[in-house]
């Protein structure tokens, strides 16, 4: 079901882009939801492209607002890891290993 979910979760992230803004918490957490299904369908190309799209505007949603500080925070870690994984699946074991060492690091800071 992940091929099905696949179109929605673009045009969802897209609506919310639209109308709660690219730095909303809905936003970003809609376009994680997109990278992880793209990495499960085995699309770890457009998965790094959503993750590191995720990641940016997660730093500037962190930075911007409290509210997207206190729900986004907690995440980063796991999405760090994620974009890792896709990063490994494409042949990219330097960038992967730097992913995870940020993780690691954000782990032991929580």
């Amino acid at each position: 079901r992940q091929a099905d979910a696949e179109p929605l979760l673009l045009r969802a992230a897209d609506v919310l882009d639209q109308t709660a803004g690219p730095y909303n918490k809905v936003t970003v957490i809609a376009l994680v939801d997109l990278a992880k299904t793209q990495l499960e369908l085995g699309k770890a190309a457009s998965a790094a492209d959503g993750f590191e799209d995720a990641l940016e505007r997660m730093h500037q949603a962190i930075s911007s607002s409290e509210d997207g500080h206190t729900a986004l925070v907690p995440m980063r870690p796991a999405v760090l890891l994620l974009a890792a994984r896709a990063q490994q699946k494409m042949g990219q074991e330097g960038e992967a290993e730097a992913r995870l060492r940020l993780a690691v690091g954000l782990l032991s800071e929580q």
